[in-house]
């Protein structure tokens, strides 16, 4: 006959199950909103044939629900495994570094702003990312971040795909599954774009040429208990006859290896796995530039001036640029006095021809008065740096591309000097013409500067030294560590360029301008 327990044993019996029960509730959750990914990253360059080059190394990133990370339920181990936003932690992502300079902006409020101007309201209800996180607070070069929204029944919709590259500026894609797609998309991949190339990411291409970009949608696979990611990129060079595309030029493919939750343990496998992943993709990008340029003898394309992302942004050709240019360098010291020189010199203007004068930024979406900027700053360093508006326009618009005018007229009319003309030009006034081809010199020179700066006479006079010394010494680094530029794109040839377009010879001296690529 078995003993009859006795209250103690029960009151044993309870205690156990009660904190069986409260230890299993209390276990770690593993979240299927967030992952660790292990890709596997190739790049091959094929053309031109005596330089082609070839490298696959690993690379780790995140996969995750935006709208989890910004509510904070992904922050593991108190936050300080990982967490959103500033402050102490092993692993976080923040906002700064995405889409917009808007820093006082999340990710989702950037990315919203950002498709509803492309004609996408409502598409951030639900939104995955995959990028590379901060280790300890260091944020390494990511070259690439990509987005994809559902609709709310999870339907696939937008694939966006944030470019970065290593002079800091930023380039979105937004594609719209089943609209502008290919009509054979490759086998293993969801879905295929070709268009045009229109960011400077490789010194080593010009920017013509297509894209051919193939992805997959992480979830659209059942028989995988994971999410996995592929994101394949087709570079074609220009056509030379009458094909869509040229020829094959460049492949990467980034493709998961293997795809695990992101929890505390995963953590710190990972790290212990690549102590050193996150730290090494701008040593790869360097040794990798080193050896194309000095064992492939590969020449260096000078940084072309970035499409401004403006539906009135309309090179010679006709053509609209509807660009995505979202980031761009930040103005210099030198950069900041010349706009300043510039917006009060137009107000000043405006009211003397009793007109409106409109500066147009990259982003705007009116349409410009006088002449509207591209994202790039130097040009209202040509302006102050040209001896007259006629040469403004020769070197800043015909040969470097840097603005585009409403009109010619207008813009002669607008920036012609305000003064009477005397015989001698003044000192700032001949440092400006001092290294000019001699072309350039027959083109009339008002006394003093058109924009009036020239009674900022020792100041002005030292930014135009500054500028001779460092497009000198840009000169003597590339001789001294005998890089090679591709003929023509020198920026310190900037007025030999222009010489050449006014003497109705530029085959001797080219560069990339904006109707090239538009």
């Amino acid at each position: 006959m078995s003993p009859i327990p006795s209250l103690l044993d029960l009151a044993v019996v309870a205690l156990c199950s009660t904190t069986s029960l409260w230890l299993y509730y209390r276990r770690p959750q593993i979240s299927r909103r967030a992952y660790f990914v292990e890709n596997i990253v190739t790049h091959a360059r094929l053309l031109p044939v005596e330089s082609q080059h070839a490298f696959t190394y690993p690379a780790i990133a995140l996969l995750l629900s935006v709208n989890d990370l910004e509510s904070g339920k992904l922050n593991t181990g108190l936050s300080w495994l990982f967490g959103y936003g500033g402050g102490p932690r092993l692993l976080s992502l923040r906002p700064q570094p995405y889409l917009t300079p808007d820093d006082d902006l999340s990710i989702l409020e950037k990315l919203d702003h950002l498709l509803q101007k492309r004609g996408y309201p409502g598409a951030v209800e639900n939104v995955w990312m995959l990028t590379m996180p901060r280790i300890l607070g260091f944020e390494g070069t990511n070259p690439l971040t990509v987005y994809w929204c559902y609709k709310p029944d999870g339907e696939p919709w937008l694939t966006v795909l944030e470019i970065h590259n290593t002079f800091g500026e930023t380039h979105v894609h937004v594609l719209q599954a089943g609209k502008n797609e290919d009509q054979c998309i490759p086998n293993g991949f969801d879905n295929s774009w070709t268009f045009r190339r229109e960011f400077h990411v490789s010194p080593f291409n010009d920017r013509l040429g297509h894209y051919v970009v193939s992805t997959i949608d992480p979830f659209s696979s059942t028989s995988f208990k994971e999410p996995r990611v592929a994101v394949r990129v087709h570079q074609h060079a220009e056509p030379t006859s009458d094909d869509v595309i040229g020829p094959l030029k460049l492949t990467a493919l980034l493709r998961s290896k293997r795809t695990i939750p992101l929890t505390a343990s995963n953590i710190i496998t990972i790290l212990a796995r690549y102590p050193l992943a996150l730290f090494l993709t701008l040593a790869r990008v360097l040794y990798h530039a080193w050896i194309l340029h000095y064992v492939k003898r590969l020449d260096v394309f000078a940084r072309p001036e970035p499409l401004p992302a403006s539906s009135y942004w309309i090179g010679k050709s006709g053509k609209v640029s509807l660009a995505g240019g979202t980031k761009w360098l930040p103005a210099g010291a030198i950069e900041t006095y010349a706009r300043r020189k510039v917006e009060s010199f137009l107000s000043r203007r405006a009211q003397e021809l009793q007109t409106k004068v409109i500066l147009v930024g990259p982003d705007s979406r009116q349409p410009p008065t006088v002449y509207e900027t591209t994202s790039d700053p130097r040009n209202f360093t040509i302006l102050l740096a040209s001896p007259s508006a006629e040469h403004a326009l020769l070197v800043g618009c015909d040969a470097e591309g840097l603005f585009v005018p409403s009109s010619r007229e207008l813009f002669l009319r607008v920036f012609s000097p305000s003064h009477s003309p005397s015989v001698s030009l003044s000192r700032n006034q001949t440092r400006r013409i001092r290294n000019f081809p001699p072309s350039l010199t027959k083109i009339p020179i008002p006394s003093s500067h058109f924009l009036g700066v020239d009674g900022d006479s020792w100041t002005v006079w030292a930014i135009l030294l500054v500028l001779d010394v460092l497009d000198g010494l840009e000169k003597r680094v590339f001789q001294l560590a005998r890089a090679r530029m591709v003929l023509g794109t020198e920026p310190w040839r900037k007025w030999e360029r222009a010489a050449a377009i006014h003497e109705g010879n530029f085959g001797s001296v080219r560069r990339e301008i904006v109707d090239q690529v538009i």
